[in-house]
């Protein structure tokens, strides 16, 4: 029997594998970015794939796997909206920031904090101090902020 491991996560990106499995780009509040891989979502009748969309607040449920960790569950802890393009852009350019500075398995709290604010407050409609403040939090957790 396998352990199985929870995480609170912000789904990052999605990319197809095989038939109908996805590798999953998650940013956890415990272990920083992962990488993980949701068996059978592509089939019809899978009961994850509305959950894992990309800027979705989850608990996941996480097995060990043989290159990746397994979702065996999901939570949705928020709710997703769609947002109009210029909101959907933003959002984006969020998710590049952490995939570009962060490797996997490297936490860091406050940048989670950060992008769910962040992705809460874009989505209300607050103006681009959001965008630089954002952008100036991911600077300095990275290492890269004059001291």
């Amino acid at each position: 029997m396998r352990k199985t491991d929870r995480y609170q996560a912000i789904v990052l990106r999605r990319r197809n594998v095989g038939e109908a499995d996805q590798l999953i780009t998650v940013f956890t509040k415990e272990v920083g970015k992962l990488v993980v891989r949701a068996r059978g979502i592509r089939q019809p009748q899978a009961k994850l794939v509305g959950y894992l969309e990309p800027f979705s607040e989850v608990r996941l449920y996480l097995t060990e796997g043989k290159r990746y960790a397994l979702v065996t569950g999901v939570e949705p802890l928020g709710e997703h909206q769609l947002d109009p393009l210029f909101i959907f852009g933003i959002k984006f350019f969020f998710i590049e920031l952490i995939d570009s500075f962060f490797l996997e398995h490297d936490p860091h709290p406050r940048v989670y904090r950060g992008l769910k604010e962040a992705l809460e407050l874009i989505s209300r409609g607050e103006d681009g101090r959001v965008v630089t403040a954002f952008a100036l939090l991911i600077i300095r957790e990275a290492g890269f902020a004059p001291v």
